[in-house]
């Protein structure tokens, strides 16, 4: 097999909350690889977790380690430049029983990037083209690495959005806000939210509420997965709804109350990552369906990428999500 090699720059986790930027080399090795010129790659959680305590809820990573999954560029095609959001799955083996019935999501082939492939926070990455999505121009490229995020908000939505006139979001990071606006878009009609740091209940959009401790809702999104956070979806959900968990816990085990989930005879489900959500994610977007304005609050330059998971890990300066530009970014 024949493969292609490209010096540029990234960033590499070298350790608990120590990250660099150094040379890195990106690798085209598919016959259907692109590269791509990474203009923005957002801060997930789970890479705050990694640069946190050196794992993903119980996964441990290996340092160094190439990280980042929500990104945006361009690629040549046909002498033409053109915008694209960059899927981080690919690989899905497509025949299996989780392929054939529509969860590729737990596909055991499937390779996500800044998992298990290398990650995006580099100047130039090498993916499959069945992971690039164009983008309009009324979508920019910085707001574009919210795309990702969003199609996991879709995908969670998806799961209970028969069950859900009346939903509340518990954790109001990048996933939590972005649920709202995934609701919202299939008509939710009663969005209440909530969050410990009061900043973000602040920067809620007009159609959802701080919640009120009181209101009884058909579904409650966790998107901090915490001790904190389950307890109080079990009690704001009315007996007979459901509860998604879509936030990673950083440990191996949380808690709950099992009389407060079996007296209401409360469903709980899990959601991870997304399906084939992507295009609806775009589609979203485009259409004026989801409003992403004021969901990235902070830029930092690639060389700067210590600084922005110091502040995205501790919630500094009113930050929501973080992203890193890439140098020679013009077209944000």
């Amino acid at each position: 097999m024949s493969f292609s090699i490209y010096p540029n720059r990234g960033a590499m986790l070298m350790g608990k909350r120590d990250i660099s930027v150094l040379d890195v080399h990106t690798l085209l090795s598919y016959p259907d690889s692109v590269l791509v010129d990474v203009a923005y790659c957002g801060l997930c959680g789970s890479d705050l977790q990694q640069w946190l305590w050196g794992g993903v809820g119980n996964r441990i990573i290996n340092f160094p380690k190439s990280i980042g999954h929500e990104a945006s560029g361009t690629i040549e095609l046909d002498g033409e430049s053109v915008r694209v959001a960059i899927s981080p799955s690919s690989r899905a083996c497509g025949t299996c029983s989780y392929c054939m019935s529509g969860r590729s999501n737990l596909c055991s082939f499937a390779i996500y990037m800044g998992a298990s492939d290398a990650g995006a926070m580099r100047q130039k990455a090498g993916v499959s083209e069945r992971q690039l999505f164009p983008i309009p121009d009324s979508i920019s490229l910085k707001d574009a690495v919210l795309i990702e995020p969003l199609a996991v908000a879709i995908h969670a939505v998806r799961l209970v959005h028969s069950f859900a006139p009346s939903i509340l979001v518990v954790g109001l990071g990048g996933i939590g806000r972005l649920i709202i606006e995934a609701a919202h878009a299939e008509m939710t009609t009663e969005i209440w939210a909530s969050d410990i740091l009061d900043y973000r209940v602040r920067m809620l959009p007009p159609y959802a509420t701080r919640y009120n401790g009181q209101a009884q809702v058909d579904v409650a999104f966790d998107a901090a997965g915490t001790d904190r956070s389950l307890a109080e979806c079990l009690s704001a959900v009315k007996p007979g709804g459901t509860v998604v968990v879509v936030g990673i816990p950083a440990s191996e085990n949380i808690c709950y109350n099992p009389h407060q989930a079996r007296i209401k005879e409360v469903n709980i489900i899990h959601s991870r990552r997304f399906c084939d959500e992507f295009p609806k994610a775009i589609q979203m977007v485009a259409s004026g369906r989801a409003n992403l304005s004021g969901i990235v609050t902070h830029t930092f330059p690639l060389e700067k990428v210590q600084e922005a998971f110091e502040t995205a890990a501790h919630y500094r300066d009113g930050v929501l999500r973080a992203v890193i530009e890439m140098p020679g970014v013009h077209n944000g």
